[in-house]
């Protein structure tokens, strides 16, 4: 047995359960020590000897020495096992006292020595008797005055000669009935006749004190269970004149023993049977039981596990950042409660298998509410999560499938208008009709600009379409947007924004087009009937465990509510799905797109709605609690001009476009393919003295050097060089972050002259 298991077995609650009930009233002074001599246990007899010295050193409790005390009988008896005395005489407050030390062991379930016995008596009163029975030969009476215990004094034959009272409440038998009867035949069972016996003659050997327990039959029939300290009265010449049994009736402690073992089995049974994990540990963190799924998932068998602690069998950690998680066994000790495990914990068994888990550690206590150790409960989560993740690609490639024919189906449309108009056009120049013409390119137009918005809208609910953040007041964007969405409708606003709302930092396009979404499906939910849409504007402060999916903070709440036909609850789900719509001639795009915009923005947007009475739909900001300046949208300026342009991009369609576009506004233009190119191109032209004014960069050259690093070599050959970043992917950290990586400005494609032109102005401005 570890000495791990020697502390669980020796431990104050176990010796209590099982050894003071026995001894605690012996007159004889019990202690109990471990192997390196720790004092385990006193019963109240040492104590009064020798002081209460639990958890010392025996040797420099009681001897005040450094090291075991010469002749020792409980090192004797560690060292071989056998049963071993010696007399001290010691002093104990201004008292001589002569004693007799006698040692045995106590040993675990395979014989292993865990624990030493020690029994000090004091025989100044025995050797006092034995020289008044020289004297005088009257001990019995006064043996029999001083115990309670069932005193039996037999002779050397093993007849009875003395019987006490104890003895005599006990059976039912008067001395008298007794007196010089074999103590086997009255009270001892036929089986253990033989073992008493033995014990016997022991005794009349010298070997004493010894102890063994036995059943006496009682005059009514039934037994008790007796516990007998033996020891005997010698003559003068030192041989064993009397046998003096002294016993203590254990039958309802053994009894108790038994049920309480018992039950301990049923329990043990019970939660091996169930199905979740079920470790108990002692306050000190070392496990005590493992049930059967408990072995299956950490790869320990209870034999292995007892008595280590909790962490070497239990080996948890977190699912996403692999950092050890601490078993929450002494949290329970420290505050008495339930404890839970946060999410994404993972179990890895002693093979290095993982597990991912839902545990809960408590406490387990006595009837005084003592905590004497800590049950944890897991259960494995490994295959429902595996079956969630599957359900949940499912459900992903069922969305997918839907945006997919949602993409199509709009694209195919807008495709149609443009070649449609496109090649119309061509037919009628070709006629000479250029009016006409006119109007089908103007047409083409409008749907390119539609396709546009399309793929922004796309690119918002994508990896792309990063916010352009600046300060921005929501009561403007709420106002501006309740103007647009609600021209020439049959339904009213009631706004409220109140004065110090905060301010927010934010893309205000894209929070325009937000409250636009939601205000234009309030106003579709009255179905062409009159109603009011309610907006509101409040600030809020978000706490850590306000039930919100946020982090605490402050926030701006718009609140956008109408009265219409409401959703349902199967559908409230599947709202801000892509391309799901309960419209008939609905896209599906713009609660999609809102919700996106509004999460990378660090916010969230949540919605209330029952059938017939309506939707609330709520949108958090995080607020700019320091106010910026607000700087509005600078109008339309004169687009003409004149410089030197370098365009690199690896389309030719792009460059050769963009090329004309900018010569019709006045500049003069040079093309390039790749970043490489456009840096030979550049510095040329600089060493030349024609340096480019500005130059116009793609974010990505699919096999070559693309915007990104071909801006940080330009600015080593000119530190001074003009750039605007251009994209088609509206990259994330490149379009929003593009003035730390050395451009001037940014314009997204697809574009119009005079988005170009505008942009290029801007940056010979400065």
């Amino acid at each position: 047995m570890s000495r791990q298991n020697e502390t669980s077995f020796l431990s104050p609650d176990i010796l209590r359960d099982h050894a003071a009930a026995i001894i605690s009233d012996m007159a004889d002074a019990v202690s109990i020590q471990d192997r390196s001599f720790r004092v385990l246990y006193q019963n109240r007899a040492h104590k009064e000897l020798s002081g209460d010295h639990f958890g010392e050193l025996c040797y420099q409790a009681y001897a005040s020495i450094d090291h075991v005390c010469d002749d020792c009988p409980v090192a004797r008896s560690f060292a071989d096992g056998g049963h071993y005395s010696r007399e001290r005489h010691v002093v104990r407050d201004q008292r001589d006292i002569h004693v007799e030390i006698m040692s045995s062991v106590l040993r675990d379930g395979q014989g292993g020595i865990v624990a030493g016995v020690e029994v000090v008596r004091n025989i100044g009163a025995r050797l006092r008797a034995e020289q008044a029975l020289r004297e005088e030969r009257n001990f019995v009476s006064t043996v029999l005055d001083t115990v309670d215990a069932l005193v039996v004094v037999l002779d050397r034959e093993g007849r009875i000669v003395r019987f006490n009272g104890a003895c005599e409440r006990l059976t039912g038998y008067s001395f008298d009935e007794v007196r010089n009867r074999f103590v086997w035949e009255l009270f001892i069972l036929h089986e253990e006749i033989n073992g008493v016996r033995n014990v016997f003659r022991n005794l009349k050997a010298g070997m004493f004190p010894n102890r063994h327990t036995n059943f006496w039959k009682i005059r009514d029939g039934s037994k008790r269970l007796i516990s007998w300290s033996n020891t005997a009265l010698l003559n003068n010449d030192g041989s064993v004149q009397y046998v003096v049994p002294t016993g203590i009736d254990v039958t309802e402690q053994r009894r108790s023993e038994e049920l309480l073992a018992a039950e301990k089995e049923r329990l043990a049974v019970t939660l091996r049977s169930i199905g979740d994990g079920v470790i108990t540990t002692d306050t000190n963190g070392r496990i005590v039981l493992l049930n059967k799924v408990s072995e299956e998932v950490t790869g320990w068998r209870q034999e292995e596990a007892g008595g280590r602690l909790i962490e070497e069998v239990f080996h948890i950690i977190h699912e996403n950042t692999r950092n050890p998680v601490q078993a929450p066994v002494a949290e329970v000790i420290r505050s008495g409660k339930t404890v839970e495990l946060a999410n994404h914990t993972v179990l890895i068994s002693r093979k290095g298998r993982e597990y991912i888990i839902a545990d809960s550690a408590a406490p387990i206590q006595d009837g005084t509410g003592t905590i004497f150790g800590v049950v944890l409960v897991f259960r494995d989560m490994t295959e429902k999560r595996f079956l969630e993740q599957e359900a949940l690609k499912t459900q992903k490639m069922e969305s997918l499938g839907l945006l997919a024919g949602g993409i199509a189906h709009d694209y195919n449309n807008l495709l149609m208008a443009i070649l449609g108009n496109v090649n119309l056009a061509g037919t009628l120049l070709s006629r000479g009709e250029s009016g006409r013409a006119g109007e089908r390119l103007a047409d083409a137009e409008s749907a390119a600009k539609r396709a546009k918005e399309l793929t922004r809208q796309l690119l918002t609910f994508s990896k792309g379409g990063a916010p352009m953040k600046k300060a921005a007041d929501v009561g403007d964007l709420v106002r501006e947007a309740v103007s647009l969405s609600m021209r020439g409708v049959s339904v009213t606003s009631n706004l409220s924004i109140p004065a110090g709302l905060w301010q927010i930092e934010a893309d205000e396009g894209q929070i325009s087009q937000v409250l636009n979404n939601l205000l234009i499906n309030a106003v579709q939910s009255y179905e062409g009937r009159e109603g009011t849409v309610v907006i509101r504007c409040e600030n809020v402060a978000v706490q850590a465990d306000g039930g919100l999916p946020l982090r605490a903070g402050n926030y701006v709440r718009v609140s956008v509510r109408d009265s219409g036909c409401g959703i349902s609850a199967s559908n409230l789900s599947r709202v801000f799905d892509p391309y799901f719509t309960t419209k008939e001639r609905g896209v599906g795009l713009g609660l999609a797109t809102s919700y996106s915009i509004v999460k990378q923005h660090d916010g969230l947007i949540t919605v209330e709605s029952e059938i017939g009475r309506g939707s609330e739909f709520h949108v958090y900001l995080p607020a700019l609690l320091k106010a910026a300046p607000l700087h509005p949208i600078a109008g339309n300026e004169h687009l003409q001009g004149e410089g030197r342009v370098l365009i690199m991009d690896d389309e030719e369609s792009v460059r050769t476009v963009s090329e004309a576009m900018l010569q019709a506004l006045g500049y003069t233009v040079e093309t390039s393919p790749d970043g490489s190119d456009a840096v030979r191109r550049y510095a040329a032209a600089r060493e030349r003295g024609a340096s480019f004014d500005v130059v116009v960069m793609d974010a990505t050259i699919p096999g070559g050097m693309g915007g990104k690093d071909a801006v940080k070599e330009l600015l080593l050959i000119d530190p001074a060089a003009r750039v605007v970043l251009t994209s088609g992917y509206a990259n994330d950290a490149l379009l929003v972050q593009h003035r730390e990586h050395g451009f001037r400005d940014v314009i997204q494609k697809p574009y119009t002259m005079a988005d170009l032109g505008r942009v290029i102005r801007r940056v010979l401005n400065g």
